[in-house]
């Protein structure tokens, strides 16, 4: 039986910082971590990724202004002089904001304007967390972080998972979450992929939900796939 399948909305923005101030600031708050959680009283933000550096490349320059650049300081090393952040949305902000968003490689004037609209709104909201955010850092303000991005990146998706399984696989013993699905043993046609929970059961995050891990899910779920199917084909 066909029905439809349920999804989520998500979107995320990578923004390249070069002020020498901001760099400092940001690094600052982030420390040794990878990730930062913050509390966004509009429900717009759900956490601050730091990436590498050299992230920067794969994102959207921004136009080159007249304005002098801001001089560097002793403080600053020549590896610390960009950072790169991510910012992921609430999955809230994302279901109503992202429901005229098409990914297409062909975007009409109306697609690039809710792209454009959406970065905004984004672009404001992470300025307003980092200005707000101190940890014995000098005072950087919301106009200084807008002005110190050099690069961004708009990126949107759409995700569902499953959940049950209408026939249990033959390894399943309905206590682990399944990898992959069997849903015709004639041919053997099978579904794989790291939408099933299984698959990501070796790596749980912090809050107790499933976490995705990539390639790894993937591999985890192709080979117990291909485990099955050597079982049916036996």
């Amino acid at each position: 039986r066909v029905r439809k399948i349920q999804h989520t909305r998500n979107c995320c923005l990578g923004l390249a910082f070069r002020d020498p101030a901001v760099v400092e600031h940001i690094l600052e708050l982030f420390q040794k971590h990878t990730v930062l959680p913050v509390k966004d009283e509009q429900g717009v933000i759900e956490e601050l990724v730091l990436q590498p550096n050299n992230m920067a490349h794969h994102m959207d320059r921004e136009p080159q202004s007249n304005k002098p650049k801001p001089a560097t300081t002793e403080t600053t090393t020549t590896n610390n002089t960009m950072a790169v952040l991510v910012a992921k949305s609430t999955e809230k902000f994302a279901e109503t904001q992202c429901q005229h968003l098409r990914a297409t490689h062909r975007p009409t004037a109306e697609d690039l304007e809710h792209q454009r609209l959406l970065t905004e709104r984004l672009v404001k909201q992470v300025c307003q967390l980092l200005g707000k955010a101190s940890n014995n850092t000098k005072v950087v303000s919301f106009q200084q972080l807008q002005e110190s991005i050099v690069a961004k990146k708009l990126n949107y998706w759409k995700y569902a998972q499953i959940q049950l399984q209408t026939q249990p696989n033959h390894n399943n013993n309905n206590k682990q979450q399944p990898c992959c699905f069997v849903a015709d043993c004639s041919a053997p046609f099978v579904v794989v992929g790291d939408y099933f929970p299984g698959s990501h059961q070796a790596q749980p995050s912090s809050n107790g939900k499933d976490k995705a891990c990539g390639f790894t899910a993937v591999f985890r779920s192709g080979e117990e796939a291909a485990k099955e199917v050597a079982r049916v084909l036996s």
